[in-house]
């Protein structure tokens, strides 16, 4: 999910943010929201790039392979974003 953001959710974080979040959620993001969401991505990009190794580290979890040319750092920071949205109440399938 990371990986389509950087590579189809626009070069801004406000379109990155709001592209995965409607693609977790499938509605836009409130105006109060999109803020928080930057704050998460940006915070996440600065511990990422203090320790590019917890970067490449997380991005070895799971099955798919990350596409090498993409910055890891970018990678990982929209994996916390990710994770965290997918946690949220809109994202969850209800029965």
């Amino acid at each position: 999910l990371s990986q389509r953001m950087v590579t189809e959710g626009g070069g801004s974080d406000d379109a990155r943010v709001t592209w995965m979040f409607q693609a977790t959620t499938n509605r836009k993001p409130t105006p109060r929201e999109i803020p928080v969401l930057k704050q998460l991505l940006a915070e996440q990009r600065a511990t990422f790039s203090a320790d590019t190794n917890a970067a490449t580290q997380l991005l070895k979890v799971g099955e798919a392979k990350n596409n090498p040319a993409l910055d890891s750092v970018e990678l990982a920071a929209g994996t916390v974003l990710a994770q965290a949205l997918l946690n949220h109440d809109g994202a969850v399938m209800r029965r």
